[in-house]
C-alpha cells in the first residue's frame, strides 16, 4: 500500500504545472527519492529537482541532478529518457549563457529522438534548438528550426509545441523589425493557448503583442495589451507575471514622459519583488525608480533608491545592475553638488564595465578555443589517416615480395574495404550536402520573396504619392484658378479679403503636398542634386523679396546680411538652397509672433583653389524648442511639442527634408533653441568655385496681355473634368476672348475631332478614362497624317513629380504644366508654343 501511495504522489508531481513544481519542498522530494524503486520514476524526480534549482538560478545543483538523470538513462539504455535529459541539460546551459554547449546537447538529443522516431520529443527539441540559435543571434537558422517544429506540431496536433513555435517566430520577427508578421504569429499562439485553456500562455502572448506595439512606438496599444496581460496574471495570482507587466508599463510611461505614472507602476513591481524576496529584481526596481526620480529632478529620493538598489545588486553580484546603478548614481551626485562622490561612482561604474567586457571577451576566447581544438582534432585524425595509408602501402610492398598470390587476395580485400568505406562516407557527405542545399534553397526563397515584396511596396508607395498628388492638386487647381479670376474682377473689400484667405489656404495646402513629394523622393533615393553655376547674392536678394510678403503680413522684421567676401558666382544647386531657406524661414514665420524678428546671415568660413565653404544662419524670436526635443527635431513627422500641429499646422516633414537636402550636399546643420526666446539654425554647404563663366542671361518672361485684334485661332481642350475645362477656357478668354476652344472628355473623342477639324494647339490632360494623355499623344504622333501629327501639345497634370514631366516630353509632348497653374504661366506657354504674339 505504501509503495502505491508513493508512486501516486510522484505522478502528481510529474503532471503538475510549473508553478506547483516550484512550490514543492526540495527536502520532501529528496526523501521520496530514496523510497523509489522504478528507474524511470527516479529519472523524473531528478528532472523535477533539477528544474526547482534551475528556477532559483542555482545552476551547479541543477546540473548535479540532471547529470544523475543522464547517467541512469544510459545505464538502463532508455533512449527516450536519454534524449529528454540531454535536451533539458541543454536548456540549463542556455539559461546560464553557455549557448555553444547548449546547442551541442540539443543536437545530440535530436539525433537520439530521430533514431527512436519519437516525434513528440523531436518537435520539443526542434523548438529548443531554435531558441538557442536565437540567443546566438543566428536568426535565420532559428527560423528554420522553428518552422520545422511548426510543421511537425501541426501534423501531430501538438498544441503546446505549436503555440511555442508561433511565439518564438514572432519574437524573431520582432527583433528583425517585421512587426506585422510578428503580431500575426503572436496572435496565432494566443488563440492556441486560449483553446488549450493555458492562462499563462495567454498572458505571455498578450505581453508579446504589447512588445510589438512598444517596438513600433505605438505606446497607447502597448499599454493596453500590457494591462490585459496584467489582468490575466492577477486572475492566476501569478506574482512574477504581474511584476513583469507592471515593470513594462512603468518603462513606457517613463519613455513618454508621464513620470508619476511610471513611479506608480515601478512601485507596484517593487512591492511584488519584496514580497517574493527576489533580491535581483528588487535591485532592478530600485535602480529604475532612482532613474525616474532623477528625470523629475528629485535627486534626494533618487539617491536613496539607487543606494538601496545597489545594496541588493551587490548581494546577488549582478555586475550589469551594479554598473547601471553606479552610472545613474554618479549623475545624481553631480546634480546634488557632490562632485567627489560623483567621480568615485563614475570610476567604479567603469571598473564594472571593464569587468563585464573582460568576461564577455573571455567567453569569446573560450568559444574560439573550442573551435580551435575541434579543428586541431580534425587535423590530427587526418594525419593519422595519412600515416595509416602509408603503413598500408608498406605492408602491401612487403606482401608483394613475400607472396604474390597472398598479396593479390589482401589487395582485393583492402580495395573492397576502401570502396565500402568511401561509399558510406560519400553517402554521409551527400546527406549533409542535401540538407545544407535545402536550407540554402529555403533561405534563398525567403530572401527572394522578401525582396519581391520590398520592390512591390516601393512601387505602391511611389504610385500612392503620384495618385495623392493628382487627387489633391486637381480640386486645388480649380479653387486657385477661379480665385485668380475672381481677383481680377472688381470686388468689394470684404470679398477681396475672402479671396486672399482662399489663396493663402491653398498655398499652405500646396506646401504640404510638396513636402510629401520631396520626402517620398528622398526616401526612395531618387532626389538628385544639381551642379550648375548661380549667383548667390542674387538668389539671397530674390529670396528676401519673396519672403517679405509673408513677414510683412505678421509685422515681423526680416533682415538678410551677406558676407562681402563671398564670390559672386558659385557652382552647386541653387534650387535646393532656396528650398532649404524657404523651409527654415517659413518655419520661423509660423512660430514667431507679431512684432518679432527673423535674421539670415551668410558667411564665408573657408576657401581654397577649388571650393568655397559657406555658412548660413537663420535666427528668430519665436516660441523656441525645449532641450529634450532638440535631438528628435530633424526626424520624420516630428514636431517640438504634442500640440504644435494643432496650434500651428504642418506635416512635421519640413525640417526632416531640410536635414536630408543638406546631407545630400555633404553639409551639416545644427540647432540651438530656448523656450520663449527663439531658435537659431546654422548650416554649412561646400560649393565649387565658378570657372569665370558668367551666367547666361535669363530669357525674359513673355509678357501676357489682352489683345482683341488677333487672327482666328482654334484650340482643342481635352480633360475629363468639366470644372477643369471651364476654368481653363475662362482663363484663356480672360487674356483673349476671340480664341475658339473646342472640348473633348477623353483622348478617344479628341482623336475623332482632330480627324474632322484643324487645330492650332492641343491642351491635353494626362490622367483620363477611356484613353489617357500618353496614349493619345502616341496615336497623334504615329498615326495621324501631316500636318496634324505635328500639332503643338501642352500636357496638363496634377502630378508634380519630375518623372511625370520627363515621361510627357519623352513620348512627344512639346511642353508641360502642373496644376494648379498661374494664369500668366499658362498663357505664356501657349504663346511660346504658337510662336506668335497674341
Amino acid at each position: 500500500m505504501k509503495k502505491y501511495l508513493i508512486l501516486f504522489f510522484i505522478l502528481l508531481i510529474i503532471t503538475s504545472n510549473t508553478s506547483a513544481i516550484n512550490n514543492q519542498n526540495l527536502d520532501s522530494l529528496k526523501t521520496i527519492l530514496k523510497s523509489l524503486k522504478e528507474d524511470t520514476n527516479i529519472i523524473n524526480t531528478y528532472i523535477i529537482i533539477s528544474h526547482n534549482f534551475g528556477n532559483k538560478e542555482k545552476f551547479d545543483s541543477c546540473n548535479t541532478y540532471i547529470d544523475k538523470a543522464i547517467i541512469l538513462s544510459k545505464k538502463i539504455a532508455n533512449n527516450k529518457y536519454l534524449a529528454k535529459t540531454l535536451d533539458y541539460k541543454g536548456k540549463i546551459y542556455r539559461k546560464s549563457g553557455m549557448y555553444d554547449k547548449s546547442l551541442k546537447l540539443h543536437l545530440q538529443a535530436l539525433d537520439i529522438a530521430k533514431k527512436i522516431n519519437n516525434k513528440h520529443l523531436i518537435v520539443t527539441i526542434l523548438n529548443n534548438i531554435g531558441v538557442t540559435y536565437r540567443r546566438l543571434a543566428e536568426d535565420n537558422k532559428a527560423l528554420i528550426y522553428h518552422f520545422k517544429a511548426l510543421k511537425l506540431a501541426q501534423e501531430l496536433n501538438d498544441m503546446k509545441n505549436l503555440a511555442t513555435a508561433n511565439n518564438s517566430i514572432g519574437i524573431i520577427y520582432t527583433y528583425q523589425g517585421s512587426y506585422d508578421d510578428a503580431a500575426l504569429y503572436f496572435n496565432k499562439a494566443m488563440k492556441i493557448e486560449q483553446k488549450r485553456n493555458n492562462i499563462i500562455g495567454v498572458a505571455i502572448n498578450l505581453n508579446s503583442i504589447a512588445w510589438v506595439y512598444e517596438s513600433k512606438k505605438d505606446y497607447d496599444n502597448a499599454i493596453k495589451y500590457y494591462k490585459q496581460s496584467l489582468e490575466v496574471n492577477k486572475q492566476m495570482n501569478n506574482k512574477k507575471g504581474m511584476a513583469i507587466c507592471n515593470n513594462d508599463i512603468g518603462k513606457i510611461y517613463r519613455t513618454i514622459g508621464e513620470y508619476n505614472k511610471s513611479i506608480e507602476f515601478y512601485n507596484k513591481t517593487l512591492k511584488i519583488n519584496e514580497q517574493a524576496g527576489d533580491k535581483r529584481h528588487i535591485a532592478t526596481s530600485r535602480i529604475y525608480l532612482g532613474e525616474v526620480y532623477a528625470d523629475i529632478g528629485d535627486y534626494k529620493t533618487s539617491l536613496k533608491q539607487l543606494q538601496t538598489g545597489l545594496k541588493f545588486a551587490r548581494q546577488v553580484n549582478s555586475k550589469r545592475l551594479i554598473m547601471s546603478g553606479l552610472e545613474q548614481l554618479s549623475h545624481t551626485y553631480e546634480k546634488l553638488g557632490n562632485t567627489q562622490k560623483a567621480l568615485d561612482s563614475y570610476r567604479n561604474s567603469i571598473k564594472y564595465k571593464d569587468s563585464i567586457f573582460n568576461e564577455e571577451k573571455a567567453m569569446q576566447i573560450v568559444k574560439m578555443q573550442t573551435i580551435y581544438e575541434t579543428e586541431k582534432k580534425r587535423k590530427e585524425i587526418e594525419r593519422q589517416k595519412n600515416e595509416l595509408s602509408q603503413k598500408e602501402e608498406i605492408i602491401k610492398q612487403k606482401n608483394i615480395q613475400r607472396n604474390i598470390s597472398i598479396l593479390g587476395s589482401i589487395m582485393l580485400l583492402i580495395t573492397l574495404i576502401v570502396i565500402f568505406r568511401n561509399f558510406r562516407q560519400k553517402q554521409k557527405v551527400n546527406k549533409i550536402l542535401r540538407t545544407q542545399k535545402e536550407e540554402i534553397t529555403n533561405q534563398s526563397e525567403k530572401l527572394h520573396a522578401t525582396n519581391k515584396e520590398l520592390i512591390r511596396t516601393t512601387k505602391l508607395k511611389e504610385l500612392f504619392f503620384a495618385r495623392i498628388s493628382h487627387e489633391i492638386r486637381t480640386p486645388v487647381n480649380v479653387i486657385v484658378g477661379f480665385t485668380n479670376l475672381m481677383e481680377k474682377m472688381r470686388l468689394d473689400q470684404k470679398t477681396t479679403s475672402y479671396v486672399e484667405n482662399i489663396k493663402t489656404s491653398c498655398k499652405s495646402l500646396l506646401v504640404t503636398i510638396n513636402d510629401l513629394l520631396d520626402f517620398s523622393k528622398i526616401d526612395a533615393g531618387k532626389l538628385k542634386i544639381e551642379n550648375i553655376e548661380f549667383n548667390l547674392l542674387e538668389l539671397m536678394s530674390n529670396f528676401k523679396k519673396t519672403m517679405s510678403v509673408a513677414t510683412e503680413q505678421k509685422n515681423i522684421k526680416f533682415t538678410v546680411i551677406n558676407d562681402k567676401l563671398i564670390p559672386k558666382y558659385l557652382i552647386g544647386d541653387p534650387f535646393r538652397l532656396n528650398q532649404i531657406l524657404t523651409n527654415l524661414v517659413a518655419n520661423s514665420i509660423k512660430y514667431t509672433n507679431e512684432n518679432g524678428e527673423i535674421k539670415i546671415s551668410t558667411t564665408l568660413i573657408n576657401q581654397n583653389n577649388n571650393d568655397e565653404t559657406i555658412q548660413f544662419a537663420v535666427s528668430d524670436t519665436g516660441i523656441g524648442i525645449s532641450k529634450n526635443k532638440l535631438k528628435s527635431i530633424f526626424k520624420n513627422y516630428t514636431q517640438a511639442e504634442d500640440d504644435t500641429t494643432r496650434k500651428y499646422g504642418g506635416t512635421g516633414l519640413g525640417l526632416a527634408i531640410v536635414k536630408n537636402l543638406i546631407d545630400l550636399q555633404k553639409g551639416n546643420i545644427k540647432i540651438e533653441s530656448e523656450v520663449g526666446k527663439g531658435t537659431f539654425f546654422i548650416f554649412i554647404i561646400n560649393y565649387q568655385k565658378s570657372k569665370g563663366k558668367k551666367l547666361s542671361e535669363k530669357l525674359k518672361n513673355i509678357t501676357t496681355h489682352q489683345n482683341k485684334n488677333i487672327q482666328k485661332l482654334n484650340i482643342l481642350l481635352v480633360d475629363d473634368n468639366p470644372i477643369n475645362r471651364t476654368l481653363t477656357i475662362d482663363t484663356i478668354h480672360y487674356f483673349n476672348d476671340s480664341i475658339k476652344i473646342d472640348e473633348a472628355e477623353n483622348g478617344k473623342i479628341a482623336i475623332e475631332m482632330m480627324h474632322k477639324n484643324n487645330y492650332n494647339l492641343l491642351l491635353l490632360d494626362i490622367i483620363m478614362p477611356v484613353m489617357d494623355g500618353y496614349e493619345t499623344t502616341n496615336i497623334i504622333r504615329k498615326e495621324l497624317p501631316l500636318p496634324k501629327n505635328s500639332i503643338p501639345i501642352l500636357g496638363m497634370t496634377a502630378n508634380a513629380m519630375k518623372e511625370e514631366k520627363d515621361k510627357c516630353l519623352s513620348i512627344g509632348m512639346n511642353e508641360y504644366i502642373t496644376k494648379p497653374f498661374e494664369h500668366e504661366e499658362l498663357f505664356s506657354k501657349i504663346q511660346m508654343l504658337l510662336r506668335q504674339n497674341l
